[in-house]
């Protein structure tokens, strides 16, 4: 391993000397005499020389174009049936439906109240409970785990951060520390 690297390495060496070498060899040949270019021409070709001008209305002429062909069947080259439209579908007869019986009446719509809910705190009581301060709309409510803050809402746990509260149906909410919270309870 070390011979190849070793060998790598004096490679490289020797490949810059040799540049370095070569750079000297060019670097001596330079004089302070440059190399005198020949003029350049101030008067170019007048431009009928490249362009024929003065022949330009016989390049056009009609006996320079060869006629066009007419076309064969009515047909060009780059004719293809690849971009014919589609055959129109045909359209199906009318079918004739039954009418159907009335719908029964739909019940109305659930009627929904919205409650704004804040969780504002917890303290801890003597005997070592939570108690949290809980504001509906209003009203300031300091109640416990377990107690009920809207119909059938209740707390379920209580923390520095978070209220959570469950109902019946097992759902859940969680209300953050000062953060108002919409609860919309079906009303009866």
């Amino acid at each position: 391993m070390f011979n190849q690297t070793a060998s790598k390495r004096w490679f490289a060496i020797g490949l810059l000397l040799a540049a370095g070498f070569l750079l000297t060899l060019v670097a001596m040949t330079f004089d302070d005499n440059s190399v005198p270019l020949p003029a350049l021409n101030e008067k170019p070709d007048p431009v009928d020389r490249i362009v024929p001008v003065n022949r330009i209305e016989q390049l056009s002429s009609d006996l320079t174009q060869s006629p066009v062909l007419p076309l064969v069947n009515g047909s060009h080259p780059f004719f293809t049936l690849h971009f014919k439209p589609a055959p129109p579908v045909p359209t199906p007869l009318p079918v004739v439906e039954p009418v159907p019986e009335p719908a029964p009446p739909t019940p109305p719509a659930p009627v929904f109240k919205k409650f704004v809910l804040l969780y504002q705190g917890v303290y801890k009581t003597a005997e070592g409970s939570n108690q949290a301060f809980v504001r509906l709309e209003n009203e300031l409510f300091v109640l416990p785990p377990g107690g009920s803050v809207l119909d059938d809402w209740a707390i379920a746990e209580i923390s520095w951060q978070k209220l959570t509260l469950t109902n019946r149906a097992a759902e859940t909410t969680i209300l953050e520390f000062n953060r108002e919270k919409t609860l919309e309870i079906q009303e009866q």
